[in-house]
């Protein structure tokens, strides 16, 4: 009980001030302060909690649901991830070969993830293998896998001898974590929609399945023109899911806006820094925190927004075990077009040498 202890050290006080004497701790009367500390304990640790879920930054799940609708948004649903598999038999038969929707397949590996054909397929007579489109049987971004992962027929179909997955499985995404939908209403409050403004092309297009980035561009190609910059949640949008938003965004422009939804164009950033390890530090250890800190502060960027050096030396500085850095590379601050995102290049992290 996180204040059970501290309320019956108070009562208690406020008991000896007002009568003079301590209660004896298996006394009747000690034993109504301990029951009545544990009751207060629930009641302040249950306004906690409703304080917390009052306000849309420190609140949680349903809660902060409530403060997105107030702002017309809703948590985004995860999707499932597609891909492309090839069946196989072991030569032209001269009969046809009946594949249907529904056909269970599975990964190989640690971790096995099933994936069910979306369509019925036929393989002709003359033919030894056939496509077929598979998705995920639920939502997640774990279902991603490369190409040649799914090997597995679950429930085979007669004649079938081998599936090879042929494509990569893409566009799986998890569920809207609290964090990126705190970060979306945040972004609505700093960007309010009116009418039909650059701030609801942005709330419309991040409310969508897999979008993580947007850079709307008014006028970017002369007047009466919206360019609207899109990146996925740490890759690229597929085709398919781009020609989506643009008919999405031709549905909702306002009338006579030639609008535009467009991948953004990724630019690498290489970078070379120095780093000391603290005493008592592994340098090889404290090198990759490094790498790893850098990694996860740069997908942080939006579309257009620049790498300071300031900004990664800061970063540097406040890890555990890092004594001292120097960047050498790039030797100035990254400053990328309006619709380029930076990204990480190769980072190559070399010990520097310390002053004794």
């Amino acid at each position: 009980m996180k204040y059970y202890e501290q309320l019956v050290e108070r009562m208690t006080t406020y008991y000896r001030n007002q009568t003079g004497f301590t209660p004896d701790q298996a006394s009747e009367v000690m034993l109504r302060i301990r029951i009545l500390a544990a009751q207060l304990d629930s009641y302040c640790q249950e306004a906690e909690e409703a304080a917390r879920q009052s306000s849309p930054f420190t609140a949680t799940g349903e809660a902060l649901e409530h403060h997105a609708a107030l702002r017309g948004l809703s948590r985004k649903e995860g999707a499932k991830a597609t891909g492309v598999v090839l069946f196989r038999r072991s030569s032209p038969a001269g009969y046809d070969i009946s594949i249907p929707a529904g056909t269970v397949l599975q990964s190989t590996g640690a971790e096995a993830l099933r994936y069910v054909t979306v369509k019925d397929v036929v393989m002709l007579g003359h033919m030894d293998s056939a496509l077929s489109i598979i998705e995920a049987v639920e939502p997640g971004a774990r279902y991603n896998l490369r190409s040649g992962a799914i090997t597995v027929m679950v429930t085979p179909p007669a004649g079938i001898t081998e599936v090879v997955q042929s494509s990569d499985c893409h566009s799986g995404t998890d569920a809207e974590s609290d964090e990126e939908l705190r970060h979306r209403l945040i972004d609505a409050c700093r960007y309010p929609a009116v009418g039909v403004n650059a701030g609801f092309y942005r709330g419309l297009l991040l409310a969508q399945s897999g979008v993580g980035k947007v850079k709307v561009l008014p006028t970017h190609r002369g007047s009466g023109t919206v360019d609207a910059v899109v990146y996925g949640k740490g890759e690229a949008l597929p085709e398919d899911r781009i020609a989506a938003l643009q008919q999405l965004l031709r549905q909702q422009r306002d009338l006579g806006i030639d609008a535009v939804v467009r991948q953004a164009v990724t630019t690498p950033v290489n970078l070379e820094l120095e780093v000391a390890a603290a005493s008592g530090w592994e340098q090889g250890a404290v090198a990759e925190r490094c790498r790893e800190a850098i990694t996860a502060e740069m997908a942080e960027l939006e579309i257009g927004e620049p790498w300071l050096l300031a900004r990664m030396s800061r970063l540097l500085m406040s890890l555990p075990g890092v004594y001292n850095c120097r960047v050498t590379l790039p030797v100035a601050d990254a400053f990328p077009l309006e619709d380029r995102l930076l990204v990480p290049g190769g980072i190559t992290i070399r010990e520097m040498e310390v002053q004794v």
